[in-house]
């Protein structure tokens, strides 16, 4: 049996840019001499709990426990309980941080890096087989599952999107992500497509919009954005006019289409959506403004037997089970209906929590908001609540907005008006979050 090896990056000239970090650009020789440095550093262990902040860290410690063939685990938050947990569930496991602050087995220092000569030196490449990754979901429909990510899934999949995208042949000179590395959307998308396709990936602060205007503009070139809705909205809000970037993609929430129009409009550019999840990764995409219907990656095909929705494509071994509701149009594309655990039943009729909280956040004056069937409801029995964040609204303002487009069955009790929704770092909502804030409220 052949063993199949793949390439880490597209990279092929030393001097080619792999990163603007720290203000300065590093080029692949010094990429190349970073990974090797932490490697020859790394505890001889199996797994590895990466926590980097720093985008470019984070790039070198991941490569770095490939080529120590060993595995990255990537959990959905950094909350000590949940790590302590992951170390007990996974033998062998040691943390690896950039947070001088944080609990590590390694940390990994950026002036240490900064002051290593570079050296000529190959990069090796890695079995397709590899476990690469195990990457956690964000528990916004439940309880965090792992997820395994072999080397040759994360590579195909990355090759599929930058084939989608023309990343190759396109006008882009870097990628600047708002979303972390630690999530399936992030990793791919900000780690692996522009080492694959020899973009240079900003690694700088992006939460707020000047952060992300101050890292596009130092680019210096055209860029692609990645990031959530809630990013978006904050960039509409905040006046941001850009005209560097080529495009915006989009995931992990849903988009409404007067920000997608928004979007366009601001930021002079085209917006794209990707769908997926943490167990097949990103599959689909769409121009958000223009389609209600997804197109599938090159190769890929979706089909429906025995009851169930499945997925097929190259980057897969075997049939994948979708677990939305989704509505399939051909082969190659569908409209997506609504994930199987949020359909609600109430009075005789359903709906999905996804509908609902489109048509909330098309109420004029709501910034955030999500219907929420709490954890002892079930789903077709619902007793729904909804978290609103509408400066300037009034309680009945918000539910009088509501009546107009949303049936009484579904209409929220109680509705509970917030400052802000306790969002994680990619713009998602974990169900123990809302759990948690509505026993708060009410014992209060």
């Amino acid at each position: 049996m052949t063993i199949k090896y793949l390439p880490v990056t597209g990279h092929t000239s030393e001097a080619s840019v792999v990163a603007i970090w720290q203000g300065r650009e590093i080029r692949y020789a010094d990429f190349v001499t970073h990974v090797h440095e932490v490697v020859h550093k790394l505890p001889e262990r199996q797994f590895a709990i990466n926590l980097c902040e720093d985008r470019y860290l984070f790039l070198v410690a991941f490569i770095a426990v490939l080529v120590k063939k060993q595995t990255n685990l990537l959990p959905a938050s950094k909350l000590p309980a949940l790590i302590n947990e992951m170390a007990e569930d996974y033998t062998g496991s040691y943390v690896l941080s950039d947070n001088q602050n944080l609990a590590c087995d390694f940390l990994l220092k950026a002036d240490e890096l900064l002051q290593v000569n570079s050296e000529k030196r190959e990069l090796i490449c890695i079995k397709a087989e590899h476990v690469a990754a195990v990457v956690f979901t964000s528990g916004s429909t439940g309880k965090s599952r792992p997820n395994i990510k072999r080397w040759g899934s994360l590579y195909t999949e990355a090759a599929l999107a930058i084939d989608r995208f023309a990343l190759q042949t396109d006008d882009v000179d870097a990628i600047v992500a708002t979303v972390p590395p630690q999530h399936m959307y992030g990793l791919v998308t900000s780690i692996i497509i522009p080492l694959l396709s020899a973009i240079k990936i900003v690694c700088a602060p992006t939460l707020y919009p000047a952060d992300i205007e101050l890292a596009v503009n130092s680019a210096a070139g055209n860029s692609v954005l990645i990031t959530t809705p809630i990013h978006l909205r904050a960039c509409v809000d905040s006046g941001s006019v850009w005209d560097n970037i080529k495009f915006v993609i989009s995931a992990t929430a849903m988009m409404p289409l007067a920000l997608a129009r928004n979007v366009e409009q601001r930021l002079q550019t085209r917006l794209y959506e990707i769908y997926g999840a943490s167990e097949y990764g990103s599959v689909a995409t769409r121009r958000s403004v223009n389609d209600t219907v997804w197109s599938l990656y090159e190769g890929m095909a979706i089909l429906s037997k025995n009851g169930c929705t499945y997925l097929q494509g190259p980057q897969f071994k075997n049939d994948i089970v979708v677990h939305d509701v989704v509505e399939i149009k051909d082969s190659s594309h569908f409209e997506l209906v609504g994930r199987d655990c949020d359909l609600i039943k109430i009075a005789g009729k359903r709906i999905s929590l996804t509908d609902l909280n489109q048509k909330l956040w098309d109420i004029d004056g709501v910034v955030d908001g999500v219907f929420f069937a709490p954890l002892e409801s079930h789903k077709f029995n619902a007793r729904l609540t909804a978290f609103v964040v509408a400066p300037g609204l009034s309680k009945a303002q918000v539910l009088a907005a509501m009546k107009k487009h949303i049936e009484p069955a579904f209409l929220p009790r109680p509705l509970i008006l917030m400052a802000e929704l306790p969002r994680n770092a990619t713009g998602k909502l974990p169900q123990k979050e809302l759990q948690n804030l509505l026993e708060a409220m009410a014992i209060n």
